[in-house]
């Protein structure tokens, strides 16, 4: 009943959620990653046959291999896709965690664990937006659709730099990287506006590098 009620209020009412855990002794990020990891496989699985099509008309267009290779192949990326997406979110939460526990050098007061632990349970959103909007690919029979500006905008036709920023604009992204300034102002009691500098630097430098990659190939 608790873990329901963490999520309930993490959800609603997330500074009440982040200043109750900062006063538990004992914190945990084994349940929210858990339901990360779960979350993410189980939205791979839902976009598999969309990926697995994507991912034939690219080789298709490459025309490197046979017809029965190009099926092996396309079968283990199918595979690939799935393990990928259950080990994708817990790099990314790791590495900002350890990113974003520097703040106990800058009148901070936390460690790993924390940071880990408020990370975690911010993501929680992002994931689930994940899971929505992997239902929606499969409707829309769009590959790669998130709840961004830049993803709207492929939709219709507009695949170009800008579309290729703003898909770093997810709005689910954007809840989670709010959750996460929330939490890590509760849980290493400073201010919102250091604990912005901290998350939002963060993000915007992978927003930066993922938009980079994205253009080369366009």
């Amino acid at each position: 009943m608790n873990n329901i009620n963490d999520i309930k209020n993490l959800f609603l009412h997330p500074v009440v959620f982040f200043e109750e855990l900062a006063s538990r002794d004992e914190k945990s990020y084994i349940l929210p990653m858990a339901l990360v990891i779960i979350l993410s496989v189980i939205s791979a699985i839902i976009v598999k046959n969309l990926y697995m099509d994507y991912y034939t008309v690219i080789s298709t267009n490459m025309g490197n291999a046979s017809a029965g290779e190009l099926a092996r192949d396309i079968e283990v990326q199918g595979i690939v896709s799935i393990l990928v997406s259950g080990l994708a979110p817990m790099i990314v939460i790791f590495v900002k965690s350890y990113l974003v526990n520097g703040i106990a050098s800058f009148g901070g007061f936390g460690k790993i664990r924390d940071s880990l632990t408020t990370i975690s349970w911010s993501y929680l959103p992002a994931v689930s937006g994940t899971f929505l909007a992997s239902i929606a690919a499969v409707v829309l029979g769009q590959y790669g659709f998130e709840f961004s500006p830049g993803s709207i905008m492929e939709l219709f036709g507009e695949t170009s730099a800008a579309s290729m920023i703003l898909k770093g604009f997810d709005i689910f992204v954007i809840w989670y990287e709010i959750l996460a300034i929330v939490g890590i102002s509760k849980i290493y009691r400073v201010s919102y506006s250091k604990a912005s500098v901290f998350i939002l630097g963060t993000w915007f430098s992978w927003m930066l590098i993922s938009a980079g990659f994205a253009l080369m190939t366009i």
